[in-house]
């Protein structure tokens, strides 16, 4: 049985960086990182009000359930009781 791919409850199409960073369970340090690399789109609303996209936040979050599936595990090692 596969398990479901992760998603996000979105009910908005533009996110601060710190709704990012909260929605994301990460920083907004990250958060700037994401989007200054292009993981994340974000759009300048008005000068010093950036947003990420909600579709950028589904994308990114399917591109790292796609890695986390194609990497193969780590044997675990043996239990020694």
């Amino acid at each position: 049985m596969s398990k479901p791919s992760p998603t996000l409850e979105l009910n908005k199409l533009l996110y601060t960086y710190g709704e990012a960073a909260q929605l994301l369970s990460t920083s907004c340090q990250s958060v700037l990182r994401l989007a200054r690399s292009g993981e994340l789109e974000s759009v300048q609303v008005s000068p010093n009000q950036p947003r990420v996209t909600a579709s950028s936040m589904l994308s990114y979050v399917e591109r790292l359930a796609r890695r986390r599936r194609a990497r193969p595990r780590a044997p675990r090692p043996a239990r020694s009781d």
